[in-house]
């Protein structure tokens, strides 16, 4: 995705684009159908071989216009394609005139469904696009189930069949997609919640819809991109450790040193010039002698916690915390500091029963810790993460990262930043309390907090997937930590 556009999009801002984009280029609609189906039969050849047979699923609407066109050309081409709809179409305006363009072209036009696909070669699912809000209902939901239980490649047209591209959930069913054939402008959600896993590799292609089409259009979402991270992370010569800040940890009470420990080693791996862990004093010397290099603290010495905070350039909280009550109190001294901080883990859940907001925080929930900190449950925070993550920086403040398939960045200005990086096999305990101790380091080093967010999920993610490419096994926290690299 490199080198695609970086802005993100609703389906009515799609729409939007879409009428502007004709009437900038002087074109009907049908013939921006044309162009879209054209780049579907592109994306479609790479494919196929010759005389491989394909069919095509067409929806009520424009979507299944892009079906149509993209089928007429595959006729024309010599290629054997049918076309299956789930009753007898009703088609208007572009998509009767790609209706009427593949009966020119004596395609094999369906009024029902067949009873399986497994003469053909390939599918292309064209049965609805990014405008589908509503949960998907017979018969398309049997359409869905013929293409996804078909095992054979499935290219889908603009997005996957009832993936809601606004919030990356189901629509009651959805097509799960080898390839996605994107038009004019990336919905955003393909690239969290449920889209990844159902929208495969995704081709976007700009239809040559002018910049212009998208000047008033404004959009808060983007994706992140790896080029960001770039020469970022680089260091002077003449430097000490003084320059590179002292991070403050606090957590790993009994039973949870490892959170804390993860978190330190992070945060030293990450660049933090000093690393004070403030813990349970009987764990003291166990971190010290798991990680020479980290300073330690006695939690329950009041005047001495004082003292490091003043000392340090940052506190995260959280990893390893406990929800006791003596956590809650140290929780809420620490928060009335104004150095910048990161909480985390039981850091969020103590939080949940104190609400607070705070400009100077960066809170990196998962989707259960999340719903704690909205009084909601899990499923709603999945069912809309684009909602979640802007209500809750509207409620606590500062940054917000919704971890999880396609972490969500909401930044101090509710805009959203989508990262595309990260894989299943970053599931592992540890992996948050990894990100926390890199978020850690980088506000140490001196970066704003909606810059040390990005950086940190785009480090964080772009690792691991190095990692599962060289090892293709399952990914533990201290396997990425040790694999942290300055000149990524």
């Amino acid at each position: 995705m490199s080198n695609d556009p970086q802005n993100l999009y609703t389906a009515r801002q799609s729409q939007a684009i879409d009428a502007k984009a004709l009437e900038l280029m002087h074109l009907t609609g049908f013939e921006l159908m044309q162009k879209a189906g054209q780049k579907l039969f592109d994306d479609l050849k790479t494919l196929i071989q010759d005389h491989q047979r394909i069919a095509i699923f067409c929806g009520p609407g424009n979507n299944g216009g892009d079906g149509l066109v993209c089928a007429a050309l595959a006729k024309k081409k010599g290629y054997q394609v049918e076309v299956f709809f789930t009753d007898k179409p009703n088609y208007k305006n572009q998509a009767l005139q790609a209706y009427e363009l593949a009966q020119e072209h004596q395609v094999s036009l369906h009024d029902q469904l067949p009873d399986n696909v497994i003469q053909f070669d390939v599918v292309v699912d064209a049965l609805f696009g990014s405008g589908l809000n509503r949960p998907i209902e017979t018969p398309y939901k049997k359409a869905i189930d013929l293409i996804n239980s078909s095992k054979l490649p499935v290219l889908s047209a603009d997005i996957p069949s009832g993936l809601c591209s606004d919030t990356g959930s189901i629509l009651g069913s959805v097509v799960t997609a080898h390839h996605t054939s994107v038009f004019v402008c990336l919905k955003q959600g393909l690239f969290t919640g449920s889209g990844p896993d159902h929208s495969g590799q995704i081709h976007f292609h700009s239809l040559d819809v002018p910049k212009d089409a998208f000047n008033q259009t404004p959009t808060s979402t983007q994706l992140l991109n790896q080029s960001d991270l770039h020469n970022k992370l680089k260091r002077n010569q003449n430097t000490h450790k003084g320059t590179y800040g002292h991070s403050l940890l606090i957590g790993g009470f009994e039973g949870m040193m490892g959170a804390i420990l993860i978190a330190a080693r992070a945060c030293l791996r990450a660049g933090s010039g000093l690393v004070t862990v403030a813990t349970s004093s009987g764990h003291q010397n166990v971190l010290t002698t798991a990680q020479p290099e980290v300073l330690t603290a006695s939690a329950a010495n009041q005047k001495l916690m004082q003292s490091k905070m003043q000392d340090c350039q940052v506190i995260a909280i959280g990893p390893g915390l406990d929800t006791e009550e003596d956590s809650q109190e140290i929780l809420l001294e620490t928060i009335q500091t104004h150095k910048p901080l990161v909480v985390d883990a039981d850091g969020l859940n103590l939080l949940a029963k104190n609400p607070q907001k705070k400009s100077n925080w960066i809170l990196s929930p998962h989707p259960k810790e999340a719903a704690r900190l909205l009084k909601t449950t899990s499923q709603k925070i999945q069912s809309n993460r684009f909602e979640a993550a802007r209500e809750l920086q509207s409620q606590y403040g500062g940054v917000i990262i919704l971890k999880g398939c396609g972490t969500l960045i909401c930044d101090s200005k509710q805009n959203i930043f989508v990262s595309p990086y990260g894989n299943p096999y970053m599931a592992t305990g540890g992996m948050g309390d990894a990100l926390t101790g890199i978020l850690t380091a980088l506000l140490a080093q001196g970066f704003e907090q909606d810059e040390a967010a990005k950086l940190a999920v785009l480090w964080h993610g772009i690792t691991a997937d190095k990692l599962f490419a060289k090892q293709h096994q399952t990914i533990l926290a201290t396997d990425l930590i040790e694999n942290l690299r300055m000149d990524e």
